[in-house]
């Protein structure tokens, strides 16, 4: 019987928040985790065979350190060990809204911190050919000064 395995993936900023996301990096050490904006896929997807010839598609996530503004990111993990964490960095800003349906004539707003986080999504658990679907739902508030 082999191990317990996380294969899942997390909206995060659902429902949107106050703040909009500027990107989202992983700061555990764990291959096949990418985070990319959630209002489209990746720019790019590598697909191959596992070492027991099942199909793998892995999304290529936008460069590290380029800027990439959402409300919404997608959080995609393939395989994760049982009982460890993905541990993510997120950067976020504050957008000016639009002015008379055109752009502000300053689109980033003084900087503050976010009031609220929310994640939403499903895992499976693959245990001894069996998998089970596992719904994801946690939020945050953060303490305003």
């Amino acid at each position: 019987m082999g191990h317990p395995r996380f294969i899942g993936g997390a909206r995060v900023g659902h429902p949107p928040l106050d703040t909009s996301f500027a990107g989202i990096g992983q700061i555990s050490q764990f291959p096949e985790v990418a985070a990319f904006p959630a209002d489209g896929p990746p720019p790019a997807w590598i697909t191959g065979t596992d070492s027991s010839g099942n199909p793998v598609t892995i999304p290529i996530a936008p460069t590290p350190g380029v800027m990439n503004v959402a409300p919404t990111y997608r959080v995609h993990c393939s395989n994760i060990f049982a009982n460890t964490v993905v541990h993510l960095v997120v950067a976020s800003i504050a957008l000016n809204p639009p002015e008379n349906g055109e752009l502000p004539r300053e689109i980033f707003a003084p900087r503050r911190a976010p009031k609220l986080i929310a994640i939403k999504g499903t895992y499976e658990t693959v245990k001894g050919g069996t998998v089970e679907r596992h719904p994801l739902e946690f939020s945050y508030e953060f303490r305003q000064p």
